[in-house]
């Protein structure tokens, strides 16, 4: 037997340490070729006030779960590359640019973490 009426209050506990998940990473590897050439289409990169002329090569991502994905290159060459929402213009390189990353994956490649 017990009282006849409980109280519950809610309460939000309080730690020193920080909780915290390690998170989810699922390798997904994939890869695509390509090759630039002097008949190559070519755009001046954003923010490049000298307007030079660099080749380019697109690619189109499709994801079916939304997630943090990377991009990564992996040439014999200096590569930079951009991520774009939907559309890429060669005339209006800053329309829709999300991000851009020159040599974050190391030995003169791009890295490109963006969620999708």
């Amino acid at each position: 037997s017990g009282p006849a009426l409980v109280t519950l209050t809610s309460f939000t506990p309080s730690t020193s340490r920080p909780i915290t998940m390690p998170p989810t990473t699922i390798s997904i590897p994939s890869s695509i070729g390509g090759s630039l050439s002097s008949s190559s289409l070519t755009f001046s990169r954003p923010g490049d006030s000298t307007q030079r002329r660099f080749y380019f090569q697109t690619f189109q991502a499709t994801v079916s779960t939304a997630g943090t994905y990377t991009f990564r290159s992996n040439s014999s060459m200096d590569t930079r590359g951009y991520f774009y929402n939907n559309t890429f213009s060669p005339y209006n390189a800053t329309a829709n640019l999300i991000t851009d990353n020159d040599d974050g994956g190391g030995s003169l490649q791009f890295r490109i973490e963006v969620y999708l």
